[in-house]
């Protein structure tokens, strides 16, 4: 069951920091988990889709929650990207896909929480999905660690010697479920998740 309001959760520790030359569009340092309950369709442009296109749309777009995007070609192609972390992130992804076999794509429909406002400072914003294993891992037995990325991998692990080690091993794991195409991205990078670990 969703409930209509926004969820924001106190951080306990900083993130390991990032290198300067990538720019990701969650809120570093990072403090606060925002996680929206529901979502809606944003519908920004509704071109007569291909039989291929509609098909996808219809049961593997519309089906999934926010951050989604669906981005279409007049010559038929398109892509998309579900249950990403950010709305910026399921932008690219689909962009992404869509221009791997298209001259020209556009974003026509994004799949957004209700009552969305982009992060503020120290934001970082989640998926249904990650909402809930954030809530799991932190019933996870010390030293625990999460670690999320705006494409949408994640790893959680618990049970590790100390705080240091969960982290890194949160961020490898993380890492290696990255779309190599995205790696060294702003959307290709690891994170760690605050107040997960301890």
């Amino acid at each position: 069951m969703f409930l209509p309001l926004i969820a924001v959760f106190s951080l306990m520790q900083e993130p390991d920091a990032l290198p300067d030359a990538v720019q990701v569009q969650f809120q570093l340092p990072a403090e606060r988990i925002v996680e929206y309950p529901a979502s809606e369709l944003r519908q920004i442009s509704a071109p007569v889709l291909s039989e291929t296109a509609q098909e996808a749309f219809d049961n593997s777009f519309l089906v999934t929650s926010h951050y989604s995007a669906f981005a279409y070609s007049k010559d038929g192609g398109f892509g998309y990207s579900t249950t990403a972390n950010t709305l910026d992130a399921a932008r690219q992804i689909a962009m992404q896909q869509c221009l791997n076999f298209n001259e020209q794509c556009r974003i026509i429909a994004e799949i957004i929480p209700v009552g969305y406002r982009p992060p503020g400072p120290g934001d970082i914003t989640v998926s249904p999905v990650i909402a809930d294993l954030i809530r799991d891992a932190r019933s996870q037995p010390q030293f625990r660690a999460m670690a999320i990325s705006e494409e949408g991998a994640y790893s959680y692990v618990w049970g590790h010697k100390n705080q240091e080690n969960a982290n890194r091993a949160a961020i490898a794991d993380c890492d290696s479920h990255i779309d190599p195409n995205l790696l060294g991205t702003s959307i290709g990078v690891c994170i760690l998740v605050p107040g997960v670990g301890f």
